[in-house]
């Protein structure tokens, strides 16, 4: 069944499932009592995400099952939330820790409220997503999440740390976004698997690695998308990655070519941080590196598909793969 991948039909099966996570997503902020808090809350509520992590893990579940899951239900809106806002409080620390002005073209809670207050708010977001998963009352599933949260942060890290560095290697840069980027979605794929059916450690496993590679893939077309997109294509300012120089995999093959690296280093370090990052786009496009790079999540959305061949023939499994030609489309 070949899916619609331009628009929302992707996630047509699980509509009413991705209704309920978002009700649970927009609960946990009404809970709260202070003034300024629900301020924040309402500012932030406004900008809503694509739900790919929830979406992934719902569709997950239906995959294994091969059928709409219906007894778990509950425990599946859990997971799925908890994942989102997961997601979503690493995006808040990210947005303070690069100064992010905009983001889904809208401000960020770091551009509206200040550093310390996205920090704080950042911290909120994630006991809210403790808080969900823990009422799954699953050990497996906590400690999935614990472990990959554990890797998110490491991924943060490291990436921070790696900063500057106009040396860093491409297995480097593939060690980094494992973590910080594909550990949520494989988080989505194991967990929507565990909740379906938690004696099936096969499907767990399958749609682990589904999750892995397809969060490689999304991480290496966006760091590819930010080089060469506009903002109103990317919702946020193009070259974030280079005002900070966090070295993204097309950046590290431009750096490797023999014929333009000399010339690319020496523009991480001009004072007119916007006039050299022009110059790299009229460099990356149609360059070896940007194929290259386009080559590496190819190849990862292969896998991805490859990971989703052990499942039953379902509506859920032809939307998980329409999931993976929705990316593809923009690669």
């Amino acid at each position: 069944m070949k899916i619609n991948s331009a628009s929302a039909d992707i996630f047509e099966p699980i509509r009413n499932e991705l209704e309920l996570v978002e009700k649970t997503w927009q609960n946990c902020f009404h809970e709260a009592t202070n003034r300024t808090v629900k301020t924040i809350n309402g500012f932030f509520r406004n900008s809503p995400g694509k739900r790919l992590r929830p979406g992934l893990a719902i569709l997950a579940a239906g995959a294994v099952l091969g059928a709409k899951p219906v007894a778990m239900l509950k425990n599946l809106v859990s997971v799925a939330s908890a994942i989102e806002l997961l997601h979503t409080a690493s995006l808040i620390h990210d947005d303070t820790i690069d100064s992010a002005l905009s983001r889904h073209n809208k401000p960020t809670i770091n551009a509206r409220f200040g550093s310390q207050v996205s920090i704080a708010f950042g911290d909120y977001v994630y006991s809210w997503a403790l808080k969900l998963i823990s009422a799954v009352s699953d050990p497996i599933v906590f400690d999935c999440f614990a472990s990959r949260t554990f890797d998110l942060c490491e991924g943060e890290l490291i990436q921070i740390i790696e900063r500057k560095n106009l040396e860093m290697s491409p297995q480097r840069y593939f060690s980094i976004i494992k973590r910080k980027t594909a550990a949520l979605f494989a988080l989505s794929g194991e967990t929507g698997a565990l909740v379906a059916d938690p004696h099936d450690s096969v499907s767990a496993s399958a749609m682990r690695e589904f999750g892995l590679n397809f969060g490689l893939a999304y991480q290496i077309i966006d760091d590819m998308r930010d080089l060469v997109a506009d903002k109103s294509q990317l919702g946020k300012e193009p070259g974030a990655d280079f005002q900070s120089a966090e070295l993204t995999l097309p950046m590290i093959y431009l750096l490797k070519d023999p014929k333009i690296g000399k010339e690319v280093k020496s523009l991480f370090h001009a004072t007119d941080k916007d006039a050299a990052f022009d110059r790299i786009r009229k460099i990356a496009v149609g360059s070896e590196a940007l194929k290259k790079t386009r080559t590496h999540a190819r190849n990862y959305l292969s896998k991805t598909r490859k990971g989703a061949s052990g499942l039953v023939g379902s509506l859920y499994k032809d939307h998980l793969l329409g999931l993976v030609d929705w990316l593809a489309g923009k690669a």
